[in-house]
């Protein structure tokens, strides 16, 4: 626990999301249900990834909080 983030890992995971995001999007946009399958997949697990990470990290409880409802749509209620 009390690890931190530097500023360079935060910019790398910005830039990652940003990419998901847009790739599903774009999926959602073509309407090529196998694309938007994949891309949800992808963001899904960049989302989890990012949690599991954040969960170690000592962050502002509230800013955890707001960080853990848009986690944990993204990977509950988007897959469904």
């Amino acid at each position: 626990m009390n690890n931190s983030l530097d500023e360079t890992k935060i910019n790398e995971i910005k830039t990652q999301l940003s990419l998901l995001a847009n790739n599903l999007l774009d999926a959602l946009e073509s309407n090529d249900q196998a694309k938007v399958f994949v891309a949800q997949q992808a963001f899904t697990s960049a989302i989890n990834s990012l949690w599991n990470a954040a969960e170690d990290i000592d962050i502002d409880p509230k800013v955890k909080a707001i960080s853990r409802l848009v986690a944990g749509w993204a990977m509950t209620e988007l897959p469904n």
